[in-house]
């Protein structure tokens, strides 16, 4: 049997975008921000914290964050850009 989205989600709704990649490329860390944190300052924080605990700049980084709206946690990840190929 084949899992497609239709398999999953609910009649009518639209499959996510989504890229799946091999996680021992990535490395993930989850940090507190305040609950009233705007987007673009959580965004600046995450950034923050990467460059807290990566050996490499984000400049060399392939990295984001994930914070729902009013979470008090940000996940960031990131992966070192030379250890993808141009296809991934």
């Amino acid at each position: 049997m084949t899992l497609s989205p239709a398999n999953f989600l609910p009649a009518g709704a639209r499959a996510p975008k989504v890229a799946l990649l091999p996680d021992a490329l990535f490395f993930t860390r989850a940090f507190p921000v305040p609950g009233a944190t705007t987007p673009a300052e959580a965004a600046a924080q995450a950034e923050l914290a990467l460059e807290g605990i990566s050996p490499f700049p984000p400049a060399q980084l392939y990295h984001g964050f994930f914070r729902p709206p009013g979470a008090e946690r940000v996940l960031v990840f990131a992966a070192y850009r030379r250890r993808l190929t141009r296809e991934q």
